[in-house]
């Protein structure tokens, strides 16, 4: 069953170009520009870029200013690194007057693991903004 809500907006932007594209397709809210960036969902797009040529530089960048400009009040990533990798990639890559708190959570399929030994992990991070 497909449910209609109201006030509900998706939209799908390649990130490794000038993110400004981007902004410039969201609804504008002239009180608070940043109102209608919640959450920031992240299936293996950051996992795609780090692993290119340069990708760890190419990941700051997009990471710093899609945090920074869009300032969402949650980015939940999906990654089949662990959290003794992702945790410190996220460490290093949160711009440095962002107040966060990541939680992660194992979510692998028992039966994927026991055939391909393939592990998967949900990040939460919240993050608290100066106005």
């Amino acid at each position: 069953m497909f449910l209609n809500f109201k006030n509900l907006n998706f939209y799908c932007h390649d990130l490794t170009q000038d993110i400004e594209n981007l902004l410039n397709q969201l609804p504008k809210n002239p009180e608070n520009p940043t109102k209608n960036n919640s959450i920031i969902i992240d299936k293996a797009t950051i996992d795609a870029i780090i692993r290119q040529k340069n990708g760890g530089h190419l990941a700051k960048k997009v990471f710093n200013e899609m945090i920074m400009k869009l300032k969402p009040k949650a980015f939940i990533n999906i990654s089949d690194e662990g959290p003794e990798v992702r945790a410190e990639f996220f460490a290093e890559m949160m711009p440095k007057d962002v107040e966060w708190n990541l939680v992660y959570e194992d979510i692998s399929d028992k039966e994927d693991y026991k055939q391909n030994h393939a592990e998967y992990f949900a990040y939460k991070i919240t993050f608290e903004f100066e106005n």
